[in-house]
Parts: structure tokens; sequence; C-alpha cells
């Protein structure tokens, strides 16, 4: 009894830390969110709607008065254009014309970026004194743009974007985490390995008796979109930061070869997710096998057996190999630094099929090892089984799936 009360607790213990990280993802998302919402109004919608409103201001003459390269005083490694103009402009059909100032170079909200010599080619040519044009709002004279249209900036606004769109797919995970736990913990998930072991000794509840369809225990639509989001979001940053940043001043002196060749190695990374990505995309056309067991879990030395069926083309696969997978995973703390091992201690194959028809659909039956040890999970240690499926397909990205097999505790009667 001791024993079964151990798994019961931490079972529960594991429950509540999925659904506390479900809601800590959760609310990690509503403030990205949140925060992104503000970056993207600010930076990217606001300019667009001065920019369009811009189209129809007036264009009056106007002479510089002062103009400078004003530099970032926090890292100093950002420039802006800096310019003063005065202007007169009759509101109304007025006979006489008002004198009026302004400060607003164009519309980047003050941006500042690499490439100060950019910046000096524009302050050069607006010079004190110089006599050019700027657009006047009719409806409130006293609001002028030297450049109009949209910022040259803008472009680099767009990674805003990516903000809201993190926080967006955070929320999302989270609740979906945190339907999954509720759904699990009122006995309504599909028939997989999503549930939990009964403790040691004891015998296994009714509905583990009867055939059971499983499911992969990542599903290729989620692993698709997850990367795809990972591959935006890593890539949006880094190619920005190299093309705004690093390119414009690898002439000036600013950034050396060395520099670049360093930061290489963060867009290498990008395209190796990228390509994770792609991949992943592309393996959402292949086909499906479906595993149906004839009981949903087993006991050490017990046989259990295993159908599938493909759901797709099965020509298109030359080799179907099934194997089960004994998992392990261990998560350590050291300081403020959280780490996971991963490692496969035993795998033991099932089938290997090969030509049409026995990929299509076929009938096997398995051993487990007689000191195979039981699917257990704690916060922070985890032991799974798995069915291992993969396919191979030619010029193609291959099959790759795995379904959670339920390993019960040896012995088959109750607790006494």
């Amino acid at each position: 009894m001791s024993m079964q009360r151990s798994a019961l607790r931490a079972n529960a213990l594991s429950e509540s830390a999925r659904t506390g990280h479900s809601g800590c993802l959760v609310i990690f998302g509503a403030i990205f969110l949140a925060v992104g919402c503000v970056g993207v109004t600010m930076f990217l919608a606001a300019p667009l709607w001065r920019a369009y409103a811009a189209r129809d201001w007036v264009e009056v003459p106007c002479t510089i008065r002062e103009s400078r390269v004003g530099r970032n005083n926090d890292d100093g490694e950002g420039y802006r254009v800096e310019v003063r103009y005065e202007y007169r402009y009759a509101a109304g059909g007025e006979a006489g014309a008002r004198r009026y100032e302004s400060d607003r170079y164009d519309f980047s909200n003050g941006v500042y970026t690499s490439g100060r010599k950019g910046k000096q080619a524009v302050v050069d040519r607006l010079r004190p004194g110089t006599k050019t044009t700027c657009r006047v709002n009719p409806r409130r004279p006293d609001e002028a743009v030297l450049k109009a249209g949209l910022p040259s900036t803008i472009w680099l606004a767009l990674l805003t974007l990516l903000f809201p769109l993190a926080g967006a797919a955070a929320i999302a995970f989270g609740i979906r985490g945190m339907r999954r736990e509720r759904a699990r913990r009122e006995g309504r998930l599909p028939r997989s390995a999503d549930a939990r072991p009964p403790a040691a000794g004891a015998g296994p509840p009714d509905d583990m008796q009867g055939p059971c369809v499983l499911e992969p225990a990542v599903s290729r639509r989620g692993k698709a979109i997850g990367l795809s989001l990972a591959a935006l979001l890593w890539n949006g940053i880094v190619w920005t930061i190299f093309f705004a940043l690093i390119v414009p001043d690898v002439r000036g002196g600013l950034f050396g070869w060395f520099e670049v060749l360093f930061f290489s190695v963060f867009l290498l990374v990008g395209l190796f997710i990228a390509g994770a990505a792609i991949h992943a995309v592309l393996a959402l056309a292949n086909p499906r096998i479906r595993l149906t067991l004839n009981r949903r879990a087993v006991r050490p030395g017990e046989r259990i057996e295993v159908q599938w069926e493909c759901e797709g083309n099965a020509s298109r696969i030359d080799t179907l190999t099934i194997a089960v997978e004994g998992r392990e995973e261990a998560t350590y703390t050291r300081g403020t630094t959280t780490s996971t091992d991963k490692r496969i201690f035993a795998r033991i194959p099932v089938k290997t099929a090969e030509g049409v028809r026995d990929i299509e659909t076929g009938r096997t039956a398995l051993a487990m090892p007689a000191d195979a040890a039981p699917t257990f999970e704690a916060p922070h240690n985890k032991l799974r089984w798995q069915l291992a499926v993969r396919g191979v397909i030619r010029h193609w990205p291959d099959i790759d799936d795995a379904y959670d097999l339920l390993v019960l505790p040896a012995g088959k009667e109750g607790s006494r």
C-alpha cells in the first residue's frame, strides 16, 4: 500500500507540475502578446497610417534651419537624421501666410538604425539654408513632414510582428496543454498510453483490457507548426540584425570580418531550423500508419498483438520497420540552469515489412522482456516505452513516428 500511495503521489505531483507549466506558458504568452501589440502599433501601424494619410497633404516650399546626424546615447551604434525647417502656409485660403516650424524628417518615429554614412549623406544635402519642399497637413498646418511616404525603416519594423505571433503561439500551446491535462484528469483522452500506470502489484483498470488504437506521441501537424514558428522567429531576428546592423557597417569599420564570421554561426543555425521546418511540412504528406493493440497495456514477460494499417499510398514506402524502444529522461537543476538528459536504453525489433501487400496491413506479436521496467513518470524523471515506426520513402522525408506503449509493473494479483 505504501508503494501505491507513493506512485499516486508522484503522479499527482507530475500532473500539478504540467498544469503549472501550461499556466506559466499562457501568462508568458499574454505578456509577450501585449508588448508585441504595443510595438506593432508604435513602430509599424502608426507609420503606415501616417504615410497613407499624408497622400493628401499639401506640398509647400521650406528652408532648412538645422541638420545633423543624431546618435543614440545608450549604445552609440544607432543613428538618425535630425533636422529643423521652417515653412509658410495660408490655411483656408487666407491671404496672409503664417510661419511654422517642424522637426519631422519622416514617419519612422525617430527610430535609430545603423549606417551613419547614409544618414550623413542626407544631412549633407540638407545643410542650413537649403531650399526644398515639405508636405503640410492642411487640417493642422503645424504638422509637416520633410520626406513623405513609407520610411526606409518600415521593413525593420516588420520584425515587431514576430513578438505578438510568438505570444499568440505560446498562449495557444498553453491552453492546449491545460485542456489536455483537464481531459486527462476527467478520463476523456483517447485510448492511447496517456494514462498513468497503476501502482505496483495493482491490477489494470477495466478500460485497459480491450483493444485500442494508438495515437502518435508527437503530432506531425504540431511538429510542423512548432518548427515553422521557431524558424520564422529565429531567422526573422538574426537575418534582420545581419542586414540592418552588420552589413551596412562592415565597410565603415564598426564590424570586422571576424564578427561577421562569428555571427554567421547564428545564420547557419537559422538555416538548419528552416530546413527542419521544411522537412516537417513535407512529411505531412506521408502515409500514416495506424497501430492497434489487442489490449492497452502489457506487463513484463507478456505478449501483446500489434496490428498495423497504412492510411495512404503504401507503394511509396520501400521498407517499414516497427520496434519497441525504451526511453529515459532525467531533469537536473544546477543553480539557475535546468537541463534534461534523454537516452534510449533498449531497442527490440518487432517487424520489418517490404512489399506493398505487407506494408498495407499486417499483424504480429511482441514479447516484453521479463526484466522490463514499467512506465514511470515523475516531476524530474520519466521512463517511457514506445513503438517506433519508421518508413523509408525514396527522395522524400521518411516516416518517423512514435506511439506510447504502456508497460505495467510485474505481477497479476492486486496488492495485499
